[in-house]
């Protein structure tokens, strides 16, 4: 198999694994107890937290463990609205965004509150200026993910959340795709929440964390005891939360290589099947993430494509989404024959050149075998 589906998740790195191992077997106390053992896995915990506020670029009690990133989403968004609600009950969103924040928003809209939906480009950017004009007195929130789990666009996050601050709008970003691909430091996006997800970068799954500033007032999401500082309750995940902290502490010291060598094995991929396939065309613009190529061959169907090459593990859509074609490409602006026709290849520090040039080979095989039948 040559796995090309690392926006849907990633394996585990031998690293990371091997770090977390000890507090599944040994050092299974639970951090909350105050004896000895307890009090040691605290430690380990706090030190994790460390190496997640290093990565970003913030405080360690800025950091706050949860079981996954839509957890997190959903703790900001409905959080905010509700800690928020006496200023006002608007907040703005895009159009593009994965469904834990999308159906946070409509949850809410049930609930009494108004949400606008920005339009996204065909490149799949948000405008500054149609967020400009959406932004009322009453608008609490401003919720634009970092990069698109589908096709891999990066938002200009800065400029839009410095208008946030002038009007004195709070800012959320999902940034569980780019963490891990890019460089994300909340102080450059001077954002006051990000969510991040372990599984998108060699942790394990179920794990995930959101920053959230230091003087933002949040209701929690789940309630109970006073872990995470009173913002989710629950026993903390230690093996978990431990790998998720090594994996930060991993890519921080790697980023610039890898990113460099993700961004060469992306542009081959593009580059060879196009030569052979040049009525190929690019989803999401230029500006993407390190690891993604979302492709589109119009006139056929991508998992008909897939089908005729089953050595690669690739995908039509996001994982986490089940319905029939891409609400994201709809979102987008791209016409139904393109849409039908797309495949995402997401690429991690495990694959290879040769497996680039492999999967490459069996992709424009399969589409030339299904043009020849036309």
């Amino acid at each position: 198999m040559i796995y090309f589906d690392n926006n849907a998740t990633t394996a585990v790195s031998e690293e990371v694994f091997s770090h977390m191992l000890p507090f599944l077997q040994g050092n299974f106390a639970n951090p909350s107890s105050s004896h000895q053992w307890g009090q040691k896995n605290r430690h380990a915990i706090e030190e994790a937290r460390q190496q997640v506020a290093s990565l970003l670029e913030c405080e360690a009690d800025e950091i706050y463990f949860t079981g996954c990133a839509s957890e997190a989403n959903n703790t900001l968004i409905k959080g905010i609205a509700h800690s928020h609600k006496h200023k006002g009950k608007h907040l703005i969103t895009s159009s593009f965004e994965h469904p834990s924040v999308l159906r946070s928003c409509a949850y809410l809209e049930k609930n009494g509150y108004e949400v606008t939906y920005l339009p996204v480009s065909r490149d799949g950017q948000v405008s500054l200026e149609d967020l400009e004009k959406s932004i009322r007195p009453d608008t609490i929130l401003i919720s634009i993910m970092h990069a698109n789990n589908e096709v891999g666009t990066i938002q200009d996050i800065a400029p839009m959340s410095a208008l946030a601050a002038q009007k004195g709008i709070l800012f959320h970003s999902d940034a569980a795709q780019s963490v891990g691909k890019e460089k994300v430091s909340v102080k450059d996006l001077g954002v006051h929440m990000l969510t991040i997800a372990g599984h998108k970068f060699h942790a394990p799954k179920g794990i995930g964390a959101f920053y959230l500033k230091r003087d933002v007032e949040i209701e929690p999401l789940i309630h109970g005891t006073g872990h995470e500082r009173g913002k989710r309750a629950g026993t903390e995940n230690l093996p978990f939360c431990i790998a998720l902290g090594k994996a930060c502490a991993i890519i921080e010291n790697t980023m610039e290589s890898y990113r460099e060598r993700l961004c060469e094995m992306r542009d081959l991929l593009w580059n060879t099947i196009h030569h052979s396939c040049p009525d190929a065309v690019i989803n999401g613009g230029q500006q993407r993430l390190s690891n993604t190529v979302n492709l589109s061959f119009p006139g056929l169907i991508g998992a008909e494509v897939l089908s005729l090459a089953p050595d690669i593990a690739a995908s039509t859509g996001a994982a986490c989404t089940k319905k029939p074609g891409s609400f994201v490409l709809r979102a987008m602006g791209i016409e139904d024959e393109v849409a039908r026709g797309a495949i995402r290849f997401s690429l991690s520090k495990y694959n290879t050149q040769d497996e680039v040039l492999v999967a490459s080979e069996q992709i424009v095989t399969a589409v030339k075998k299904l043009q020849n039948k036309e």
